[in-house]
């Protein structure tokens, strides 16, 4: 039995049981799954589940809740039996799900990037590789058709953050790897989705710079100089600063050894 929640939540076994479809359900499994092999507390539960109004019979609904999950995982009511090694065993002040290493996707993609970053200054192409290979886990934005509570809208933004990041190593391992040319469409489309990503704007104008593009990339350092001054008041990172100077050390493709006017 696998489990995917970057993208819908979703649920893969052989025999096609495990998937709820009952709102309340998807969330505590959610909850469950984003917490795998450790315990989920009960306060935590109710917090997701009903904010700060939680009902006088939470607990009996919970354990309800929890009932019917059992029933879908392994077939069975009682708390000894695992499907699979799939089981949610009670705990004190909580539950646990015990899941395989590797059933969930959150878990295989934050290993995968883990795994990656340990090896990106020694092998960016299996660095690159093994973060393809983690991004295309993701189906669409995480736990999209699940109803989220404080809890779970938590931890999509922690995913979604863990997206942006593991986008930033898979194009600095390209870079590393000498495929400049091949990454500026992809940041040219990144820059405009994410236009104060700063990270992204400076692996552009390195790109670019690298690629033998010069004047792009001076206009591409300009242009995010100005936006940040104009809209936020600040001066360029020391990411974008070491990106330009980059530009200043590369041949221009087109004018080579022609001045660089860095003012914005």
């Amino acid at each position: 039995m696998e489990f995917a929640l970057l993208g819908g939540l979703d649920v893969h076994s052989e025999d096609g049981r495990g998937r709820p479809t009952a709102p309340k359900q998807r969330q505590v499994l959610a909850a469950l799954l984003l917490n795998a092999n450790r315990v989920t507390y009960v306060d935590s539960l109710a917090t997701e589940l009903w904010g700060d109004h939680p009902p006088e019979s939470l607990l009996t609904t919970l354990q309800t809740y929890i009932y019917q999950l059992r029933r879908l995982l392994s077939g069975s009511t009682d708390p000894d039996v695992a499907a699979g090694g799939v089981g949610i065993e009670t705990r004190p002040q909580g539950y646990l799900l015990r899941t395989p290493a590797g059933s969930v996707d959150v878990e295989v993609f934050t290993d995968a990037v883990g795994r990656a970053r340990a090896v990106l200054d020694t092998e960016p192409e299996e660095a690159s590789r093994m973060l393809a290979d983690a991004l295309r886990l993701w189906r669409g934005p995480a736990l999209a058709d699940v109803e989220c509570g404080d809890v779970l809208s938590g931890h999509v933004a922690h995913l979604d953050e863990l997206r942006l990041c593991a986008v930033e190593l898979s194009l600095e391992a390209g870079m590393r790897a000498g495929r400049h040319r091949e990454l500026i469409g992809d940041l040219k489309r990144l820059v405009r989705t994410h236009p104060f990503h700063e990270t992204y704007h400076a692996q552009l104008v390195r790109a670019l710079a690298l690629s033998g593009r010069r004047q792009e990339a001076v206009d591409a350092y300009r242009s995010v100089t100005a936006l940040l001054r104009r809209e936020l008041g600040v001066d360029p990172s020391a990411c974008l600063e070491d990106a330009f100077r980059v530009v200043l050390g590369a041949p221009d493709g087109r004018r080579s050894g022609a001045p660089v006017d860095r003012a914005a």
